[in-house]
């Protein structure tokens, strides 16, 4: 009995670690996804009035992190209209 005990106490610490690893990394992505969405509204905000601020707001969002195809279109919307804006077109 006291030898499963001492495997217990040796194997909890580990355990306990990787379990916190895991609830730390999941709520790091969450948090990441839940600033991305406040950032890009507050790009459509602004962009008509202030399309560099917009765009610098626009820098700080990872699109290949968008989860929904909501968020990806707003993005690229947004992004194209400070382009247009501050004199950036792509040329064919």
């Amino acid at each position: 009995m006291n030898v499963v005990k001492k495997k217990l106490l040796y194997r909890c610490p580990i355990l306990l670690l990787l379990v916190a690893f895991f609830v730390s990394s999941v709520s790091v992505s969450c948090s990441n996804s839940q600033q991305h969405t406040q950032i890009i509204p507050e790009a459509k905000r602004i962009v008509d009035e202030h399309p560099d601020s917009a765009y610098v707001l626009l820098k700080k969002v990872d699109f290949n992190g968008l989860t929904d195809n909501e968020s990806k279109a707003l993005y690229a919307l947004i992004h194209s209209k400070t382009n247009m804006y501050m004199g950036h077109y792509f040329q064919i």
